[in-house]
């Protein structure tokens, strides 16, 4: 299948059915929420890039999995090169978008648990490693959308997930059968999740023997029986609903909490089940890979940020006084050291 446009996007979308609680309501046509079109938009951007002349040298590549261009959001990092593609490609969406644009997390948690479940496979003779593959050339011949659930609500923090006076307060195994696993708990902070069409999820902590039903990675649709998406956060962030006509009206970003009711998983998406010695190095991937492309979307959010300070400078007859513009060229080395570091960690990757 070729890249989807930004219509066919959203046109895939209304064939989904998430259960979603936007606060403290439920509500159907999850996409069409005020709170929700505008992280819609977002993820349509990309699309919209990625049939664009010029973007598309950044946010498509080649996969060995299926032929023809695919996105480079639901790709392996395979070489230096690729790494390098993804600083410069987020950098270019966030100065585009102004803020996020939901689909780098399921890139890095793919690359993440890729590392882990290959070394499991030659450890344990699993089938983890092939089962991604098969998951990930799905999402490139219908060039969906994903997102990574990586964190737990974790309730003691002092304790470990086996010790948990509430066993749900980190996400694990409850079941096991010939057909697949079922899974209870938890995902917090979750972004993208009602725009996406798949998730995967990803270990949030190292584990022992003893927290082995909790080491577990496997992917889902969105709409799977029994996942339901809760937000209900953040007063400013419900400025959207006031019709709000400054700042990014366009654009926006939600992170809601993904429960998981006893929700079953066909093994053929099952990709860690109990293997705990992967799953702190599985999360450890992730943080080192999220950091990296932070060093492209940040500095790209901050270039917006830059701009706007020196604009609002300027209106104010204020441009040539040295203590602002001492205070902007000091945002600007942040900004740019971030960037260096994350265009360093590609080439010396």
């Amino acid at each position: 299948m070729a890249l989807k446009t930004p219509a066919q996007y959203r046109k895939s979308l209304e064939k989904l059915h998430p259960v979603a609680y936007i606060l403290g309501e439920k509500v159907e046509h999850v996409w069409e929420h005020p709170l929700i079109k505008h992280m819609v938009s977002s993820v349509a951007k990309t699309y919209e890039l990625e049939n664009d002349p010029e973007g598309k040298k950044l946010l498509v590549t080649k996969s060995d999995l299926v032929p023809g261009e695919v996105s480079r959001f639901i790709s392996f990092y395979k070489s230096p090169d690729d790494l390098l593609a993804k600083v410069h490609m987020l950098k270019l969406l966030a100065q585009t978008i102004g803020g996020c644009y939901m689909r780098c997390t399921g890139m890095d948690a793919i690359n993440s648990v890729g590392i882990e479940v290959f070394n499991c496979d030659k450890k344990y003779g699993t089938p983890y490693w092939q089962r991604l593959l098969d998951f990930v050339g799905m999402l490139q011949k219908e060039d969906l959308v994903l997102f990574s659930g990586v964190t737990d609500v974790k309730g003691d923090r002092a304790l470990r997930p086996s010790q948990q006076k509430d066993p749900d307060m980190y996400l694990h195994i409850v079941d096991r059968n010939k057909e697949g696993i079922v899974v209870r708990g938890a995902k917090i902070h979750q972004t993208g999740s009602l725009c996406a069409h798949w998730g995967i999820v990803v270990p949030t902590r190292e584990m022992r023997e003893a927290d082995k039903d909790y080491a577990v990675s496997f992917a889902f649709p969105t709409d799977a029986k029994g996942v339901l998406h809760v937000y209900g956060r953040g007063t400013l962030e419900a400025r959207a609903l006031e019709d709000c006509d400054l700042g990014n009206i366009e654009f926006g970003k939600f992170a809601p909490m993904v429960i998981f009711e006893d929700v079953f998983v066909p093994w053929e998406r099952v990709f860690l089940a109990g293997e705990y010695e992967y799953a702190g190095e599985m999360v450890r991937n992730f943080g080192n890979y999220h950091r990296h492309s932070h060093g492209g979307c940040k500095c790209g959010v901050g270039d917006i940020y830059i701009g706007a300070a020196a604009a609002a400078a300027e209106y104010n007859g204020l441009e040539n006084i040295s203590h602002i513009n001492n205070k902007l060229a000091e945002m600007l080395k942040v900004t740019e050291a971030i960037y260096g570091c994350s265009v360093a960690a590609s080439v010396e990757a």
